[in-house]
């Protein structure tokens, strides 16, 4: 199995994310997490599928900034970051064999 870190970082106050992390149905395992924040936090999801695509959609608020990494056994790293604004960016990532 592969692991994934996702935290994000928020300063000010009032703010939200909500992460989704899923992958198609048609694979031999299909996946699908939801989490809400309202702070600023990390997790890690240690039971992906090697060599698997996954869609990870990041949604939420902030009047502040919002970092967010998405790290961990993956072919390609994301980092963003969003101020006083909305944001619903999504990220597709994929897991080394």
């Amino acid at each position: 199995m592969k692991k994934l870190t996702i935290q994000g970082t928020c300063t000010g106050v009032n703010n939200m994310a909500i992460i989704d992390v899923f992958s198609s149905n048609a694979t031999n395992k299909p996946y699908d997490l939801r989490k809400v924040f309202y702070k600023s936090f990390i997790f890690e999801l240690d039971d992906l599928e090697p060599g698997t695509s996954y869609i990870v959609d990041v949604t939420g608020f902030t009047f502040g900034t919002f970092e967010v990494s998405i790290t961990g056994e993956i072919t390609k790293p994301v980092q963003a970051a969003f101020s006083n604004t909305d944001f619903s960016p999504g990220y597709i990532i994929k897991t080394k064999k």
